[in-house]
C-alpha cells in the first residue's frame, strides 16, 4: 500500500479547491432533497400553511378580545344598574326616616327594580 499514495496530494491547489467546492455543491444538493422529501421545502406548502395558522390563531386572539370588551361592557353597565339601585334604596331610606309619620306604623314599599320615585 505504500506504492499507492491519496489521490489529493497528486492534485494541484487549482484541482484541490475545484474538488473542494464539487463536493460542497453535491452536500447542498443532498441537503435540499433531504429537505424536500421532509416537506421542509418553500415549494410544499409548510410555509403557506404556518402563514394561514398565524393568520388564524390572529383573527381567534382579535375575536377573543372582542367578546371580552363585550362582556366588560356588559358587566360595567351591570354594575352602574346595581349602583343605581343602591342609590335609589339609600334614597328611599332618607326620605322614610325624614318624612312625617315615618316612625309611626306605617311602612311604605321600596321601589320596583327599574322604577324610579
Amino acid at each position: 500500500m505504500q506504492g499507492q499514495q491519496p489521490s489529493n496530494l497528486n492534485m494541484t491547489y487549482e484541482q484541490f479547491q475545484e474538488q473542494v467546492r464539487l463536493r460542497e455543491l453535491q452536500e447542498q444538493e443532498q441537503a435540499r432533497i433531504a429537505l424536500q422529501r421532509a416537506g421542509a421545502d418553500s415549494g410544499s406548502g409548510l410555509i403557506r400553511q404556518l402563514i394561514q395558522e398565524l393568520q388564524n390563531i390572529q383573527q381567534e386572539v382579535q375575536l377573543s378580545a372582542n367578546q371580552l370588551q363585550v362582556q366588560m361592557d356588559a358587566q360595567k353597565r351591570q354594575t352602574e344598574r346595581l349602583v343605581q339601585r343602591i342609590q335609589q334604596a339609600e334614597q328611599f331610606v332618607r326620605s322614610s326616616l325624614g318624612a312625617p309619620g315615618a316612625a309611626g306604623n306605617t311602612v311604605q314599599q321600596p321601589p320596583v327594580q327599574g322604577y324610579t320615585q
